[in-house]
């Protein structure tokens, strides 16, 4: 799976030396061709660090991965 689109970003602190994740997931549709899912990063006292509101990943195939290398070369 490969990121494409996020809803919003929110930084709220810097990170510590420990962080924890608690990803929701929102939504799978197509049959598993992609996934929406919230994550929210924390530091070790439990204060929220990072948001990513509706973050979206779509499976990729070996054709999609080597279109995207001639493309990162031909730049």
């Amino acid at each position: 799976y490969m990121p494409v689109a996020i809803e919003g970003l929110h930084y709220h602190r810097a990170i510590g030396d420990e962080a924890y994740a608690f990803i929701e997931r929102n939504s799978i549709k197509q049959e598993g061709i992609h996934f929406e899912a919230s994550l929210h990063l924390y530091d070790e006292a439990g204060r929220l660090v990072l948001s990513i509101e509706r973050l979206r990943a779509q499976a990729v195939t070996k054709a999609m991965l080597e279109g995207l290398k001639k493309l990162y070369y031909q730049w």
